[in-house]
């Protein structure tokens, strides 16, 4: 199964993965796999405590703070 290409509503790229940034618990590339489950990479720790989203990884801005948002997002395309 080929799964199409979301595009950012920022950048107007097209990516098929976002960034997630949990409150200090780390900064993490979510795709959706063959099944359309999420599927999490873990990249790095983040200490910050007051960021929590799923961002475009071409221009780093933040596209949703809640997991369904995303899950949504990368599926619908």
């Amino acid at each position: 199964m080929v799964i199409k290409m979301a595009i950012c509503p920022k950048c107007n790229k097209k990516i098929d993965r976002l960034v997630s940034i949990q409150s200090g618990y780390g900064l993490w590339e979510v795709k959706i796999d063959k099944d359309r489950e999420i599927e999490y990479k873990w990249i790095e720790f983040t200490p910050n405590d007051s960021i929590n989203g799923f961002d475009c990884p071409e221009c780093g801005k933040t596209l949703f703070t809640e997991s369904e948002e995303a899950r949504k997002f990368l599926t619908s395309k």
